[in-house]
C-alpha cells in the first residue's frame, strides 16, 4: 500500500497477505516468539475468510447488497457488520474491512500489546499512550499535513473516497474519515457519510448529524470540516 511509507513509529511492523487481504500489523511488545505470533495471526484471518464466505453461501446477497439486509448471525463479526450497516443505512460489506480488522486486533491482543491493525487504509488500534493518526486525502494541501491526536485506549479508524483507493463511493469527498470504537463502525459510517459529499451538499450539516460518532473529518474541494472528541494538529 503506497501510503504505508510515510508511517512514523517506533511499532515493529510486518505484512499479511491472503486472498484479496494485504494487512499490515504493528506491535510493540509480544509476549511468544515472534514466529509463532504471526502464525496466529495469520491463522486468524483465514478463518475469518472461511466464516465469511460460508455466510456468503448461505446468503448471496451479503456480499452485493448496498442497502442493509434484515439478517442474524451468531457469528460475532458478521454480526457487527449486519447490525452497523444498518444504522449507517449502507450494504453489510462496506464494513468488511474494519470488521477484518477489528477481528485481528482481538486475536492480537491475547498476545501483545500496543497493537495497530492496518487493512486497506482502515485501522482497528489499541494502544496505553496517546498517538498520532495522519489523513491521507490525495489532496495537495492537506497531504502530510493533517492529522488527528488521539488518547491511549482503543479505537476504530476508517476512512472513504471518492477520488482514490478501491473502495466503492457514491460521493466525490477527497477523504471522509471517521473514529469511533471500533473499526467495523467507523467502516460502514465512512462509507455511509462519503456517499452524502455531492455537489452542493453542507459538509457542516453532516458533521452534525453524525455527531454521534466520536471523530468525523471531511476533506473535499480544498477544504477541510471536522467535528470530535479529539484535537487535530497540522504539521
Amino acid at each position: 500500500m503506497f501510503y504505508r511509507k510515510d508511517i512514523r513509529t517506533d511499532l515493529n511492523f510486518f505484512e499479511i497477505n491472503f486472498r484479496f487481504s494485504n494487512l499490515l500489523i504493528g506491535f510493540e511488545k509480544i509476549f511468544i516468539d515472534k514466529i509463532k505470533f504471526q502464525r496466529k495471526i495469520a491463522e486468524k484471518l483465514e478463518n475469518t475468510y472461511e466464516l465469511i464466505e460460508n455466510f456468503i453461501e448461505k446468503n448471496p446477497d451479503f456480499r452485493s447488497s448496498l442497502v442493509p439486509l434484515n439478517l442474524r448471525s451468531e457469528i460475532h463479526f458478521i454480526g457487527e457488520m449486519i447490525e452497523e450497516s444498518k444504522k449507517a443505512a449502507v450494504g453489510p460489506m462496506a464494513a468488511v474491512a474494519g470488521a477484518f480488522a477489528d477481528e485481528l486486533l482481538l486475536e492480537a491482543e491475547k498476545l501483545a500489546e500496543n497493537i495497530f491493525i492496518e487493512n486497506g487504509g482502515d485501522i482497528a488500534l489499541s494502544i496505553n499512550r496517546s498517538t498520532r493518526i495522519m489523513i491521507f486525502s490525495g489532496n495537495k494541501l492537506f497531504e502530510n499535513k493533517i492529522g488527528i491526536e488521539l488518547p491511549s485506549g482503543k479505537f476504530g479508524i476508517a476512512s472513504s473516497s471518492g477520488k482514490i483507493g478501491h473502495s466503492l463511493s457514491f460521493g466525490i469527498a477527497d477523504v471522509v474519515t471517521v473514529i469511533s470504537s471500533s473499526a467495523t463502525k467507523s467502516d460502514a459510517f465512512a462509507t455511509s457519510i462519503a456517499n452524502k459529499i455531492k455537489d452542493n451538499c453542507k459538509p457542516e450539516k453532516l458533521l452534525e448529524e453524525f455527531s454521534f460518532l466520536d471523530g468525523i473529518m471531511i476533506i473535499w474541494g480544498g477544504k477541510l470540516w471536522y467535528k470530535g472528541k479529539f484535537e487535530i494538529f497540522v504539521i
